[in-house]
């Protein structure tokens, strides 16, 4: 996929988020002629000499973009349509799924049902098959990288963010830091190779959130960096919560087959599509 060079083909109209990379917009496709989710990637960077962060971008910039094409489409998965470059930044144009990210759905609305959590969880649990199909890991599952389609909480969900992706077997460079490894699997953090499976331990994090509403090895968010790394090599989820009990014990070993210590014995997708719960 190549840069072309391209001045004024966006209209800006709402901003989405921000990243690492840049910010991501709402905004209106003049050649495409439709609403597009734009990623935009600044030429200078603050911290770094121009000619330095330009080729780090472009090089992170085009890896993200072969990535996708050799995953390919999937209902579920925010796809790259184009990429495009002014004498400022750089464009990378994607689907638009403008009703926000699930994080921000739980902190507004609260513990989903089990219906809509099951509903959002089959869409996912394709997508992450799908990926792991084609020998990919996404690395980096969790709420604020599933974004709804619209404002309505029944629409369709698309999993995003493809910075940590990678071919199955490839080792993660870890930085501990607190916002990462809530979602990281036992064996990152025991620094061991890891395997499509970290995805479905980060999917039955994230579960858990939609249900429960907390972390499950961080049920009050009070815990020491520590203690939840401790919880999470041990297994130690907690049942503690008021929504736990109630639910459907057909919910509850789904969960905990996804949270399994061992990546062995852990889920897979596939697995999960078959599960009863689903």
């Amino acid at each position: 996929m190549q840069l072309e060079r391209q001045e004024d083909r966006f209209q800006l109209l709402v901003k989405l988020g921000s990243g690492g990379q840049g910010e991501v917009y709402k905004a209106y496709d003049k050649v495409l002629k439709k609403n597009v989710a734009v990623k935009v990637t600044p030429k200078r960077h603050p911290g770094m000499k121009d000619e330095e962060w330009q080729e780090r971008a472009v090089r992170s910039l085009r890896s993200e973009a072969r990535l996708m094409e050799r995953i390919g489409s999937h209902k579920s998965l925010i796809a790259i349509e184009g990429m495009c470059e002014t004498e400022d930044a750089w464009f990378t144009v994607m689907t638009l799924a403008d009703g926000g990210a699930l994080f921000d759905h739980v902190v507004r609305h609260g513990e989903l049902s089990e219906a809509l959590a099951s509903d959002y969880m089959l869409q996912i649990t394709s997508a992450i098959l799908h990926l792991h199909r084609r020998k990919f890991v996404h690395g980096d599952v969790k709420p604020e990288n599933i974004l709804l389609c619209s404002s309505d909480p029944t629409s369709n969900v698309k999993l995003c963010d493809f910075g940590m992706a990678r071919e199955e077997g490839g080792e993660f460079e870890v930085e501990v830091d607190r916002g990462t490894f809530d979602f990281w699997a036992p064996e990152i953090i025991k620094r061991k190779p890891c395997s499509s499976s970290i995805d479905m331990w980060a999917l039955g994090v994230v579960l858990f959130i939609m249900l429960c509403g907390s972390h499950p090895f961080d049920p009050t968010a009070s815990c020491s960096d520590s203690e939840i790394l401790s919880n999470i090599c041990e297994g130690r989820l907690d049942r503690s919560n008021d929504v736990w009990p109630l639910l459907s014990l057909s919910c509850k070993s789904f969960i905990e087959a996804l949270l399994h210590p061992d990546p062995e014995k852990r889920m897979s997708a596939e697995e999960a599509l078959q599960h009863p719960w689903m």
